[in-house]
């Protein structure tokens, strides 16, 4: 309700519920030990909760990065009339040539992040898997050919996707993330 200006209907709040859930708990994550760290010094929770959210930026609870990524790959279909697939290969060639950070893609804690998959499955059975998951699908098929290894999709970029889908703006993404 603060984010959009109005409640979610059953479908998204569905998604919405496991998209927050997903990230709850994230073990040795740097918002969740920054959190723990500050805390241990005894202060107040919301200053072990902030100690946490400073530790938010390009690296880490970073899915505003990868859905505006989404929205111009989706966009790109739209004005040029290609496919998903041919806008995944145009962006994974372009992050691989400038040498940049693909966020949403890789997980230094495991090699294929076990919550894409479900959160997936969930945003399917709700009907809001749509043209941004496809796309972030896409993009994690293309990395092996620039790349030379397979980059998975990870519970940020894969909570981008579904936002994005949702109707979501990357601000909005970033918000809840946080």
């Amino acid at each position: 309700l603060i984010i959009t200006g109005e409640l979610p209907d059953g479908k998204k709040k569905a998604v919405l519920d496991a998209l927050l859930v997903s990230l709850a708990e994230h073990a040795f994550s740097p918002s969740s030990v920054s959190a723990r760290f500050v805390a241990s010094g005894g202060v107040p929770l919301n200053t072990a909760v902030a100690g946490g959210v400073l530790t938010m930026g390009e690296r880490h609870a970073s899915a505003d990065i990868p859905a505006k990524m989404f929205i111009e790959g989706i966009e790109s279909c739209d004005r040029e009339g290609i496919s998903i697939e041919e806008s995944a290969e145009r962006i994974v060639a372009k992050y691989r040539q400038e040498k940049c950070i693909l966020n949403g893609y890789h997980h230094p804690q495991h090699v294929r992040d076990p919550r894409v998959e479900r959160l997936f499955e969930v945003a399917l059975s709700k009907g809001l898997y749509d043209r941004h998951c496809k796309l972030a699908s896409a993009i994690e098929d293309m990395t092996e050919k620039y790349y030379s290894r397979r980059l998975y999709l990870n519970a940020p970029g894969a909570f981008a996707a579904i936002g994005c889908d949702m109707g979501l703006k990357p601000n909005q993404i970033k918000g809840l993330i946080i």
